[in-house]
């Protein structure tokens, strides 16, 4: 079975920034409700790695 590890993006307070909240290339939140991308996590699917 192979594993997978989806990269997704989150808010400073841990809510998932989702793919419509665009951003500019140097980070600036484009959308209005968006508080800014504070970081990026990878979880693996096995459930034994994870990357933040």
């Amino acid at each position: 079975m192979p594993f997978h590890a989806p990269l997704t993006n989150h808010h400073a307070d841990g809510t998932l920034c989702p793919a419509d909240h665009k951003h500019t290339s140097s980070g600036k939140p484009l959308h209005a409700d968006c508080p800014g991308r504070s970081y990026t996590q990878a979880v693996c699917s096995c459930g034994g790695w994870e990357m933040k």
